[in-house]
């Protein structure tokens, strides 16, 4: 543990008390993954992720003239705010790595419905509905089809929407046949337009689309509660990720030998031959021409057989972020722009996780960044994956920094990887998925300010834009933008523009951005696994310097004058004066009227803020405040205080090999908090009494702690290794508080 600053603070003010260097306390934590939020207490986020209903019912969701997502014919813009997850049969028990899970009960799906309105969701990626041919291709399991229909009418019962990919990984196949040959060969096949993998895709459109749920009596194809349509989750995965048959890769070549023939033909025999990796660095300006008409003809046929069928819903395609011509594909075809991006996603050595350590916030935001330049102005940007792996140290970030940009940037949809509700706990004590949110407080926490800051719009969205204009010789290689240019995000408004490309019908022209450039220099993203995981290498910057864009965008009052980024010493602010980001001293500060949030290394942060006066914390956490009834804070007479940390299941180990490490053991359930000194300053001019208390994951009062007040400052100092029970939430409420003050 860093040495701490220890502060004196004003006469009558809790002094901060930290323990010895060394210390390092971990404290159990029990049956998270059955805990769900209960109405009416200080974490019941339901308010914020309710949705415009008409006669009780969802409305499709349409794209308005603002190209901004909307119910109906509404032109207000609604956000979405959710999460991945995967659907579990029991039928299914009997496979590698499926033993510990069984099928939800009815009674669990609906519960989990409600429980992902507490939590404070809208939308669910319901993933894995293509797995119900467990047994025979093509054939759907009626047990498994059931769980699906339960599950679609108990989230539109409940005002959630679902986004759903009709294809994840399985392709409506049994699993002898998906044994036959890799996913990212399916996907490959399923852009060559393989006879085989679109027979399947097709039957499993027909089947879902003109299915009647009997569990709500709706026909898929015009339930509204389907609100995006997803052709084929990270189809490109396919050209990125190798894994294929030497006949997949003969196939390949013949079809760019007949490409080759039809445009190029003066060049036809100066060609490389393909690869198993389709797709790398070295493609040559052909060969992403290639790639690109064959997912242009693939979007088509998918688009068009749904249409055919009948739905009317949004559709979407493309989220892995790599390359421009790939862009310039999802500008052209779909009305929804995807992204799926990790922070340090963990690769395999010796059958092993193998992952390396940073910190989001030292790193500019590089998850939220990459993800955001995939955004174009005139649509909806949806980032449908991002996470980073429970073992990175500095997972406390993830939160309230993916959130608050995606405010500021005005993102249509969020859904962290993966689920934050559980509907059925695991039925063994071997630990979840490495990035399972609903079993792990620290990723809980982060989404609970996250939500604030991003569903009840507590951050302002930015007024100001700023486009990079993507011109046909920068789509001549396999790059991006530079990770330089990326950064604007984390000031204004940005998004991408393809000047003379065509565009989805029915989309209006956005608005005029404040500022146009031009692209300077690029990057690639080379992480071990560089198609979920970023590690951004900006290779060039060209003529552009970001200290020189900040001058600009003061002089052209985007940023005002007293914004206070300073590209020298990597601070950035947003334009909003909302955020400011010091990368180099991994700290992270977010300031609107309802919500402040303090991220940084442990010691004494002296906050400059309207409430929280001072936070000091003895390990490295995020310690954010929330006015849960929606007054400023200052004026709030029932808050939430958030402090995250770590977490860890029990016996975990890693061996340490400098700046990676390998996971020795991914322990058991149940996990660990680790434990930490906090103390906060806050003010608060309601004039009452105030009371702590330590919550329970379900949002019930646990305990009550000391604290002092002397004026308008309320002074809390707590040791989470003496609580009863771990948790990360705590309520601060006025004494006397009415039930009808409390909301």
């Amino acid at each position: 543990m860093n040495k701490l600053l220890l502060t004196t603070l004003t006469a009558g003010l809790l002094a901060p008390a930290f323990w010895a260097e060394g210390d390092d306390l971990w404290k159990g934590i029990n049956a998270i993954d059955r805990t769900m939020v209960k109405p009416g207490t200080a974490l019941d986020l339901s308010r914020n992720s309710a949705l415009p209903l008409l006669s009780g019912q969802l409305q499709r969701l349409a794209v308005n003239t603002n190209g901004e997502l909307a119910c109906g014919g509404e032109e207000g813009s609604i956000r979405l705010m959710g999460f991945n997850h995967n659907l579990r049969f029991t039928e299914r028990s009997d496979q590698p790595g499926m033993r510990s899970y069984r099928s939800s009960s009815p009674e669990e799906i609906q519960a989990f419905a409600r429980g992902v309105r507490t939590r404070g969701y809208n939308s669910i990626r319901l993933f894995g509905i293509d797995q119900v041919c467990w047994y025979q291709d093509c054939e759907p399991k009626p047990e498994m089809v059931a769980q699906v229909d339960q599950f679609m009418a108990a989230l539109g019962a409940n005002g959630v929407y679902a986004y759903l990919p009709l294809v994840g990984y399985g392709n409506y196949l049994s699993l002898s046949s998906q044994q036959k040959n890799h996913h990212n060969e399916r996907k490959v096949l399923m852009l060559l337009g393989d006879e085989t993998i679109r027979r399947a895709w097709k039957f499993g459109a027909e089947f879902w689309l003109n299915r009647v749920n009997p569990s709500n009596g709706k026909t898929y194809k015009d339930d509204t509660t389907i609100g995006v349509l997803e052709f084929y989750n990270e189809i490109e995965l396919g050209l990125l990720s190798g894994h294929l048959s030497p006949e997949t890769v003969q196939r390949a070549q013949e079809r760019f030998t007949e490409f080759l023939k039809r445009h190029y033909p003066e060049s036809a025999d100066g060609q490389p031959a393909m690869k198993e990796w389709l797709l790398t660095r070295d493609a040559t300006p052909e060969m992403l021409h290639f790639f690109a008409e064959l997912e242009l003809e693939c979007f088509d046929w998918c688009e068009k057989t749904v249409r055919d069928i009948g739905y009317k819903g949004l559709t979407a395609q493309f989220d892995i972020t790599h390359w421009l011509e790939n862009q310039a594909v999802r500008y052209r075809k779909s009305a929804v722009t995807l992204a799926h991006k990790y922070y340090q996603h963990p690769s395999t050595a010796g059958g092993k996780l193998k992952f390396y350590q940073g910190s989001c916030v030292g790193d500019y935001a590089q998850n939220f960044i990459i993800a955001n330049a995939t955004r174009f102005a005139d649509r909806p940007h949806f980032i449908t994956e991002y996470n980073a792996v429970q073992f990175n140290d500095h997972l406390y970030e993830v939160g309230p920094l993916f959130a608050a940009y995606a405010a500021l940037q005005g993102t249509a949809a969020l859904y962290i990887h993966s689920g934050a509700v559980i509907p059925t706990p695991k039925v063994s004590a071997y630990p979840y998925d490495i990035f399972t949110v609903g079993s792990n407080p620290v990723l809980l926490g982060g989404e609970f300010l996250g939500n604030t800051l991003y569903l009840r719009r507590d951050v302002r969205a930015a007024s100001h834009r700023v486009d990079m204009r993507i011109m046909p010789k920068d789509r001549q290689k396999f790059q991006m933008i530079s990770g330089e240019q990326m950064k604007i995000a984390l000031l204004t408004g940005f998004a991408l523009d393809f000047p003379g490309l065509s565009r989805p019908a029915g989309l209006a022209p956005a608005r005029s951005p404040d500022l146009c450039l031009a692209m300077a220099g690029s990057s690639t993203d080379s992480g071990e696994t560089s198609e979920w995981s970023v590690d951004l290498k900006t290779e060039s910057t060209g003529d552009f310097a970001l200290g020189k864009l900040v001058q600009a965008l003061r002089q052209k009052g985007v940023l005002p004058h007293e914004n206070r980024s300073d590209t020298a010493r990597g601070l950035l602010e947003s334009e909003t004066g909302e955020l400011l980001l010091d990368s180099p001293n991994r700290t992270f500060q977010v300031r609107t009227p309802r919500t402040e949030i303090v991220v940084s290394e442990a010691g004494t942060t002296t906050a400059d803020q309207a409430a929280l006066k001072l936070v000091c914390s003895s390990i490295p956490a995020t310690l954010g405040v929330v006015a849960v009834d929606g007054r400023p804070l200052r004026e709030s007479a029932r808050l939430v205080l958030v402090y995250t940390t770590k977490f860890r299941y029990l016996g975990e180990k890693h061996e340490n090999f400098g700046n990676y490490s390998i996971v020795q053991s991914r322990g058991t359930l149940p996990g660990e908090l680790r434990c930490g000194n906090f103390t906060v300053t806050l003010v608060n001019q309601l004039g009452r009494d105030f009371e702590l208390y330590a919550l329970g994951m379900d949002g019930e009062r646990q305990e009550k702690l000391p604290m002092e007040k002397s004026g308008e400052l309320l002074q809390i100092k707590v040791d989470t290794s003496t609580l009863a029970v771990a948790t990360p939430f705590f309520e601060l409420v006025a004494t006397g508080l009415g039930e009808e003050n409390k909301e």
